[in-house]
This record gives structure tokens, sequence and C-alpha cells, in this order.
């Protein structure tokens, strides 16, 4: 199986592994998204950063295996959190969404993303029904949406939600835009250097060839939890695998979609070196609970060839790992995204680091 559509003839930035002992305002563990763009604001406003990626480039886990969708639209979540919250609560979490977004494009560059709608979508009742309320979360809230039963989709659909002028990125040159700017406010990357060690109350941290980094404040942006801190939940995760595809295509779709059924599939296309893909994923299951995950490609594969006529893929995203509880729910990049443009991270104290 070749590598993601994302890393396929993408030159990785040039940085070089960590070769001394450093200190730091914030230290940032993990260079996806999150930490390449936490790496960014934090520089930006006057922060001394260092940031470490175990891999030989950034972007090359979770962030490179992902759908790279930027909507608001993340899964029917409006209802569900009306359920929890007060409407006001709810519409300033969905203008965080939308405000986050804003503000990173105007820093990216037209090649990094491109505007398309983003449908939710049902094939069967209970599904159309869980549209139906999330459109009467809509109205509450006063999002902007539109039920539909007109789709690009081959097949029928029972309903649609459509959420106009959101957005999708090629994930990593997105993310490697941003390294560039982060590198230019004067944070320093560091690849191929993976943390082995992190001592919260005293400020540092250990790398596999003892280096170490002293902090005033960390931020953990790995995929995989790497120590347990006082507030974070890991001793109830649950992991999720899911799988993720892409084909060759003739044209690009207008819209991102997502369907509201019980197994779930994302949707959308990309134009890669003037050739359109069509991205495919879904299938969804407890990590190690299955040993021949082969399966759930070859169902994948058989879906695209019946359901959309289209050829055996010719890149596989990595089996996507899905840790609960998180803050990312399943929209990582999204939610990278936002996070980083409204949070404080992870520190030592508990609130913003402030720079010597």
């Amino acid at each position: 199986m070749q590598k993601s559509l994302w890393l396929h003839n993408i030159s990785p930035l040039s940085l070089t592994s960590l070769s001394s002992s450093l200190h730091c305002d914030v230290c940032i563990v993990g260079g996806g998204l999150t930490g390449v763009y936490t790496a960014y604001l934090l520089a930006k406003n006057g922060m001394d950063v260092v940031l470490l990626e175990a891999n030989s480039s950034v972007a090359y886990g979770t962030t490179g295996h992902s759908t790279g969708k930027l909507t608001p639209q993340h899964g029917a979540v409006f209802d569900q959190l009306l359920n929890i919250f007060n409407e006001e609560e709810v519409r300033t979490y969905y203008e965080a969404n939308v405000n986050a977004i804003e503000k990173a494009l105007d820093e990216s560059t037209a090649d990094t993303f491109q505007r398309v709608d983003s449908y939710l979508y049902a094939t069967t009742e209970k599904g159309a029904e869980t549209i139906k309320k999330e459109l009467e979360a809509y109205e509450k809230i006063g999002i902007q949406g539109i039920e539909t039963g007109e789709t690009e989709l081959p097949f029928e659909v029972i309903t649609a939600l459509k959420m106009e002028n959101t957005f999708q990125i090629h994930p990593v040159k997105f993310t490697n835009h941003f390294a560039k700017l982060a590198l230019k406010a004067g944070a320093k990357l560091f690849v191929n250097t993976r943390v082995t060690k992190l001592m919260i109350d005293e400020h540092r941290l250990l790398t596999e060839k003892d280096f170490e980094i002293r902090f005033k404040s960390v931020v953990l942006a790995t995929h995989y939890p790497i120590e347990a801190i006082k507030g974070l939940h890991i001793a109830k995760l649950s992991i999720e695998r899911s799988y993720l595809m892409a084909t060759k295509t003739s044209e690009l779709l207008k819209g991102q979609y997502l369907s509201v059924d019980l197994s779930p599939r994302t949707i959308r296309t990309a134009l890669i070196d003037n050739q359109p893909y069509f991205i495919f994923g879904g299938s969804s299951h407890t990590a190690g609970a299955v040993q021949n995950t082969h399966i759930y490609y070859e169902m994948l594969e058989k879906e695209l060839a019946s359901a959309f006529d289209l050829p055996k893929p010719e890149f596989y995203g990595a089996p996507k790992i899905r840790i609960q509880p998180t803050t990312f729910h399943m929209w990582g990049v999204f939610q990278k995204v936002n996070r980083e443009s409204i949070l404080p991270p992870v520190t030592g104290n508990g609130g913003y680091p402030t720079p010597s």
C-alpha cells in the first residue's frame, strides 16, 4: 500500500534534529497541525518556542493521514450540544469555529485550501431523524443550513443538511506553510527528536538522545498521550481505528460529505498535480479488536467500485486512530485550528506562559 495522498510528491521542510539542550518559554511536543499552528501563534506573540517532532518531518503523522476538511459542520453535534449547554453558549462555540477558520485562512496561501459546501447526509430513516434534529438545532442557534434531497452522490439519499461556504485543505501543505511562518516568527522546530520523559512539575523533558529542554510551559500535541497530567482523562481513553483511501476520478465534487448513518462514510475530492482524486473513508472499530484490518480496506474498495464506479485506490491512509475522550472529537484538522486560536496551552502553572 502506498502512503497517504497528502504525502505524495511533497518535499519535507529542511529541519534538523535537536543537537543540544535548550531553555524556552514554551516547548511543544508534536509537529502535526496542532503543534505547528500553536508554535506559530505563540512565536508571533513574542514567546520563545521550541517544537519537537519524532518523525522525519512535520505533518507526517495524523495530520498527513486526515481528510483535510475545514468546516464547522463536524458531524451532527449541535443538537447534542444543546442537550448540555444553553443556546448562547452553543452559538458562541459555532462562532468560535467560524472565526478560527477565517483567521487561519487569512494567513494561508491559495494553493493550500479551497471553498466548498459541506453536507451531512442520510440513507436511512434513523439517519434522517438525526438530520431533522440537527436542522432544528441550527435554527435555534442561528446557523444557516439548507435541508435538501439533492446531492452529487451517485445514490439516493433520504435527506441532507447543507452548510455553504466551508473549506477543505491540503493538510500537509497547510501545515508546512504555518511551519515556515513559525520559523520566520522565531520558533525553533526540530524533527527526528523523540521525547522519552516528561517531568511536568520540574518544567523539563528529556529526549531519546538525553538532551534536556527546560520550559516554563509545555503543549502536548502528540497523537497518543505521553504523560498523565492532572485533569486529563488518560485512564479512561477508548482508542478507535478508522480507514481512508484515495483513487483517481474524472472531476472534482463541489461539496464534501459525511453520512450520519450507523456506519458513517466521509467523502471529498482533491486536485493533486492536476489530477482529481476521490477520497473515501469510514469503517471504525475499537483498536486491537480486529486482527485482520485488511478486510476493512477491502470493504471500502468494494463500495468505491459498486457505488461510485471508481478503480482500486492508489493511496491508503495508515489506519486512523482516534482517542477518546478528545478535544478534537473526530474532526482533528478543524479542531486543531479552532483550539489553538482560542485556548491556552497545557502549562506547568495552569495559565498562559509569559515571555521573559
